[in-house]
């Protein structure tokens, strides 16, 4: 079966082997957190579970020493990875492992209690085709979980290590070039709407050295994938050795700290699906993905609409009457704080994938000013 997306374990990381160690030691790393995410979504004992990109199984493992009674399936692309996931079942009953892609799904509908993409969706092309399969084959009131990472807020270190940024940089380069999204974790709420889930929720997964201990990171972490980045251009040799120095720097010092977070989101099947703007139905636009920049392809709107948008985003954020605030002047006159200015320039981005700086918003630009200019920059160019 062909792979799809940006992770193929075969060119992910340096050594394969090592690969499917680090695969396993980043559940172990959030499994406390998890457990209690997956019992919060409803899982009990002799539930039907599916996880797609199930990779080594070793998640299905650790929820079937919980939950003996689980009926485990994953779906898995790689051949590689399945074979080890049939072998991490050892034989046991209620245990299957296919050879599946999340975007076609070959299970009838309402066919699980459970399903779950843990670290798939970043490396998809199209992550709302994904969900919306995982979303067919759960039963009406059946939730979907979905972890992911965002590496713009990735692993951070006490003292600070400068370095890890250019590693996070390559890291993202080389995975959009590939088609997936490293920043998707912010998106996954918005990404469950859009694939029809209702009653979503957000949470976010935190892991310290603290609590777990300096090795729980280095297995979660290892060198494989930095060594691979070497490998194929993304980053410079020195860098390397700046973050080995910068990282050995860090793991000497007394009180070190380590940190990572994970976006967990769980949506329902069955419940009502909000409109993005409960307030605004005419202005809700239907989200495709867009592996690179997260941008949303808009129905038909025009000025009127995106005015309204705007008042309401404003008045929302300022707790004002829509009604009061003044289209034709600069917004700034008008109370629009900074704050103010960056969550509408956040909801046009993800609701209409224009992107507009806070210059754009603060710097004498009225209402009617920013009306025109999303519909000039409007990607899909055909706003009316």
């Amino acid at each position: 079966m062909a792979l799809e997306g940006s992770y193929d374990l075969t060119r992910f990381a340096l050594d394969a082997e090592a690969e499917i160690q680090r695969l396993n030691a980043q559940i172990d790393l959030f499994w406390k957190q998890e457990l209690a995410l997956y019992r919060q979504a409803g899982l009990q004992d002799g539930m039907r579970v599916l996880d797609c990109g199930c990779g080594t199984g070793y998640l299905l493992h650790k929820l079937r020493g919980v939950f003996p009674n689980l009926h485990c399936t994953g779906i898995e692309v790689d051949e590689r990875l399945v074979a080890v996931a049939r072998r991490t079942g050892g034989g046991r009953e209620r245990w299957q492992i296919f050879q599946h892609s999340i975007s076609s799904l070959d299970f009838p509908d309402d066919a699980f209690d459970l399903v779950v993409a843990r670290l798939v969706l970043e490396h998809l092309p199209d992550p709302v085709a994904a969900l919306k399969e995982m979303r067919r084959v759960l039963r009406d009131g059946g939730k979907a979980v979905v972890i992911d990472n965002d590496f713009d807020l990735h692993e951070r270190t006490w003292p600070d290590s400068p370095a890890l940024g250019d590693l996070y940089e390559a890291y993202r380069r080389a995975r959009r070039r590939d088609g997936g999204n490293p920043c998707i974790g912010r998106e996954l709420p918005g990404l469950l709407k859009a694939a029809g889930f209702g009653s979503v929720d957000l949470s976010l997964l935190a892991a310290h050295s603290h609590v777990l201990g300096d090795a729980a990171f280095l297995k979660a972490e290892g060198s494989g994938i930095p060594a691979q980045l070497v490998k194929t251009g993304y980053l410079s040799p020195d860098t390397l050795d700046r973050i080995g120095g910068q990282w050995r720097s860090m793991l000497s010092r007394r009180h070190h700290a380590i940190f990572r977070m994970l976006f967990a989101a769980v949506g329902e099947k069955g419940a009502v699906a909000p409109a993005l703007d409960s307030d605004l139905e005419s202005n809700v636009t239907t989200y495709t993905a867009s592996s690179s920049s997260g941008s949303v392809e808009p129905a038909l709107v025009s000025v009127d609409r995106l005015r309204r948008f705007i008042l309401e985003t404003l008045a929302n954020e300022l707790k004002a009457d829509a009604e009061t605030l003044p289209t034709g002047e600069s917004l700034i006159r008008s109370g629009v704080d900074s704050m103010a200015a960056m969550a509408l320039c956040s909801r046009l981005e993800s609701q209409f994938g224009v992107t507009l700086s806070l210059a754009d918003v603060l710097c004498d630009s009225s209402i009617d000013d920013l009306a025109r200019k999303v519909l000039s920059l409007a990607p899909a160019g055909d706003f009316a």
